[in-house]
């Protein structure tokens, strides 16, 4: 039952997702006079369309995303001409009259052209930003207290961090002398290393360390943050610990021949604890703003790595990994045996609005990208003409964005048979 919710959830969310891109290119391709031929809800077969000025309006059989066609994409004036009086079942003519050609999208100028095409991935982020202010208002928002850097928190059963002398609760500050400040660049760092023999720099607290959370003294005991994070109201809460003892150990032969990587057997976190934080229409927004802002951070990060190979092809996912996503998270609520229905059925909503917020600014900044194919691809063409005064030619930049079409797909296709595979093993 979870796994039929999960599709449907999923296509429901990627619809909704790519119906408001194409939306954004729709509105302002009309407000700035493009001839558009059709806008459609879903794909393949229609199942009912209407005509109204000059644009089909349609829904189609399947739910997987939707479609706005401009008028002469990828053709020039003359092949536009051509076309208008074939259909007209007469020669090509240039007689006066009402141009046959007006509205087509080549025939717009570079700057109407870019404003089109960046109105779709703008306005994934707009939908981000108002569901992310939405979630705050109906369910608000665990704030975390995070160290500035990874603190150890357990070890593993065969554990090398262990046996060279690390303990629970060290904050780990440089791997190899490069200090880290996350997690992530904590575990890359030591992945990265060549011969499996790590240095650690580790910070110890003793008993007369202290705590400062955003440089404020914190006196209080425990993980529970939420009187001291109320009464100093900040988007983000960074701890740390002074007065702690330096210690440099040598993690020696991490290197694990069955996994196929470094690894010290520790677990480690930055989140030391949080609290609950409350919002109302007018703080909502705000802090939905800074959610984005953190998504569209890692988001970057994430692109970053690609070009320094700090991304494997099992760090990619297409729709079929996302309805895993989706199917793990609507599994994990139906398996709550405690929970009522009610309870389930808001935290399904829930998962699937914060879903919603990843996959848009996802798919708005991954259109933006200066490839060919998407949106950024086009916007680049358009700053080229806007730069030298002279656009591409049509039929020219038609093919490179045809080739980056079917390499798209072909990538899309790789990554698909990636994520059926792993949903079998895992």
């Amino acid at each position: 039952m979870s796994i039929v919710i999960s599709i449907l959830g999923a296509l429901i969310v990627l619809t909704i997702l790519v119906v408001v891109h194409e939306g954004g290119h729709f509105l302002m391709g009309k407000w700035l006079g493009f001839r558009i031929t059709e806008f459609a809800i879903g794909m393949g077969p229609k199942l009912f369309s209407k005509e109204k000025n000059g644009t089909v309006y349609s829904l189609r059989a399947f739910p997987i995303g939707g479609m706005c066609a401009f008028y002469g994409e990828d053709k020039d004036d003359e092949a536009l001409k051509k076309e208008a009086a074939e259909n007209a079942g007469k020669q090509p003519s240039h007689e006066s009259g009402e141009d046959p050609a007006k509205g087509a999208w080549n025939n717009m100028p570079a700057w109407k052209r870019f404003l089109v095409a960046f109105a779709g991935p703008f306005m994934n982020i707009v939908l981000a930003l108002l569901l992310a202010a939405i979630l705050m208002m109906i369910f608000g928002e665990h704030k975390a207290v995070n160290l500035s850097h990874p603190l150890v928190t357990e070890f593993a059963e065969t554990a090398p961090a262990r046996d060279a002398g690390v303990e629970i609760g060290d904050i780990v500050t440089a791997v190899n002398g490069k200090t880290v400040t996350s997690t992530d660049e904590m575990i890359a760092e030591i992945r990265a290393d060549d011969d499996g023999n790590i240095e650690l720099t580790v910070s110890r607290p003793t008993e007369k360390s202290e705590m400062f959370i955003n440089g404020i003294l914190y006196e209080g005991d425990g993980e529970d943050f939420t009187d001291f994070c109320t009464d100093h109201p900040a988007i983000a809460y960074t701890a740390e610990i002074t007065g702690c003892q330096v210690h440099r150990i040598i993690v020696a032969d991490t290197y694990n021949a069955e996994q196929g990587r470094n690894m010290i057997g520790a677990s480690i976190t930055q989140a030391i604890g949080g609290y609950e934080a409350k919002y109302n229409v007018l703080t909502a927004f705000p802090a939905g703003a800074g959610f984005v802002k953190d998504v569209m951070n890692q988001m970057f990060d994430f692109l970053g790595s690609i070009f320094t190979g700090g991304v494997k092809m099992e760090d990619v996912s297409g729709i079929v990994g996302v309805v895993d996503v989706v199917n793990d998270g609507v599994s994990t609520v139906i398996e709550q045996d405690a929970v009522s229905a009610g309870e389930k059925t808001g935290e399904i909503i829930q998962f699937m609005m914060y879903l919603g917020v990843l996959l848009s600014i996802n798919l708005g900044i991954i259109n933006l990208l200066p490839l060919p194919a998407l949106d950024g691809g086009r916007i680049l063409f358009n700053i080229i003409e806007m730069a030298v005064g002279r656009a591409v030619p049509a039929k020219v930049e038609g093919i490179i964005h045809t080739v980056g079409l079917i390499l798209l797909l072909g990538l899309i296709a790789v990554i698909t048979v990636k994520d059926v595979i792993f949903v079998f093993i895992k």
